[in-house]
């Protein structure tokens, strides 16, 4: 039984496309944990505090419970986030899904947003509101 080549040619750029998406939410999650264990690594003279931010995927249902975490997660590290972009690093490394994926690109390319916290969550809030 022959398949005709016009069906295995779209059968294999779909594989080729689903493996692409897959290699890309890879990378993307393997960054994420990259930025986690790096802000780990230095708040390793930090006493440990049992308060933590949920994951944020992009979801404007969940972006007043995950800007509040924030809040109070840096209320209770003062000395860990002192910098602006020691604050946007951490809220980076606690983005998933699309959230995550409009921030990426951002890093990648040093955009200066990047340096000016309340700049940052302005466009952050913008964007998932």
């Amino acid at each position: 039984m022959d398949i005709p080549p016009d069906d295995v040619m779209e059968t294999a750029q779909s594989m080729l496309h689903t493996i692409q998406q897959q290699t890309q939410e890879l990378q993307l999650c393997t960054e994420n944990t990259a930025l986690r264990q790096a802000l780990v690594s230095r708040s390793s003279d930090v006493p440990a505090i049992s308060v933590s931010t949920p994951l944020y995927s992009g979801d404007p249902n969940n972006l007043k419970e995950f800007r509040d975490s924030l809040m109070v997660y840096f209320a209770f590290r003062p000395s860990q986030f002192t910098q602006d972009t020691t604050k946007i690093g951490y809220l980076i490394s606690s983005l998933s899904g699309t959230a995550l994926a409009w921030a990426t690109p951002l890093v990648a390319a040093n955009d200066q947003i990047i340096s000016n916290y309340s700049d940052f969550l302005q466009a952050f809030k913008q964007m998932f509101e």
